[in-house]
């Protein structure tokens, strides 16, 4: 297991991206419109009951007592409402979804790094339910980690420490903008005077210990540019069917669920803290401060 000082090692962005928005590990599946009805969400969130009290047990979280059962607009919830290491899981027609909101940055690594080792167990185990309550095959077609962050406060590292408008640090990726015309000019001018500003990059990977290949997304939203308010951030960790490159007759290969709870590490660390925050992040808002918040703007 990863220490959090091992985690941040010594890289100074984690001075700043202090707050995580919201995690979760999101698992799309064949439909399950029965569950739609109140009566079939209770009965399977009643069986959902034991592998996440059991996930709970293994995590070294106990406080059992805070575990509850709910059917929230015709979904099978369980929820684990500790006040540090609270998440929920919650299966709804087409969609099995783990998730935890916002917290401080360093707890969600203690919460994250306890029951990922255990999300196999976890993950399966809710899966297995969720077939003998349907009766029928219920496989994974595709799933994400995603990982969420508010960035705000964006301000130079060095000088005046002048406060940035979004549409500053957006212009390190769009470069490009509709002028009056319709077509896309490099002009700074009118790029700061845009009202919204996002981007959204996609890119396939090989991923070694998957066995084959990921998809890294990596997502940007700056509304109301010109108020200089935050940036939205979101990154997932994506695995599905995909089709080989190169390939001449269009092999694919199938997306495989259970592997993808072994991949906990690769999401986290690999992708998140290597890729996403120090690579990325690190250099879209190198020579920056900022601040970071768990939930809205303050």
């Amino acid at each position: 297991m990863i220490t959090w000082s091992e985690y941040t090692a010594s890289q100074r962005i984690f001075d700043y991206l202090t707050a995580i928005r919201s995690f979760s590990l999101v698992l799309d599946t064949p439909p399950l419109p029965e569950i739609g009805k109140s009566e079939n969400a209770a009965q399977l969130a009643t069986r959902l009951y034991g592998p996440v009290r059991r996930a709970v047990d293994s995590s070294s979280f106990f406080s059992f007592d805070e575990l509850s059962l709910s059917t929230p607009a015709g979904a099978a919830r369980v929820a684990y409402e500790d006040d540090r290491f609270d998440f929920t899981l919650t299966v709804q027609d087409g969609q099995i979804a783990l998730q935890r909101q916002g917290s401080n940055f360093k707890d969600f690594h203690s919460f994250y790094t306890r029951l990922s080792e255990h999300l196999p167990e976890l993950m399966n185990g809710a899966l297995q339910q969720v077939k003998e309550y349907a009766k029928r095959d219920c496989e994974i077609l595709r799933g994400a980690y995603v990982f969420e962050f508010l960035i705000f406060d964006i301000r130079t590292s060095a000088g005046d420490h002048r406060r940035l408008k979004n549409s500053e640090v957006m212009s390190n990726i769009v470069i490009g903008v509709p002028g009056d015309d319709g077509k896309l000019v490099k002009d700074e001018k009118l790029l700061a005077d845009a009202g919204r500003v996002d981007a959204s990059i996609s890119r396939w990977v090989n991923a070694a210990h998957a066995g084959g290949m990921r998809l890294e997304r990596y997502a940007l939203e700056a509304p109301a540019n010109k108020d200089r308010l935050g940036l939205w951030v979101r990154f997932s960790y994506a695995g599905d069917t995909y089709t080989v490159p190169e390939s001449d007759d269009l092999e694919r290969v199938k997306f495989s669920g259970t592997n993808f709870f072994e991949e906990h590490e690769d999401a986290y660390i690999g992708f998140l803290r290597n890729t996403a925050i120090e690579g990325f992040l690190g250099s879209l808002l190198d020579g920056y401060t900022f601040q970071s918040s768990a939930s809205t703007l303050p």
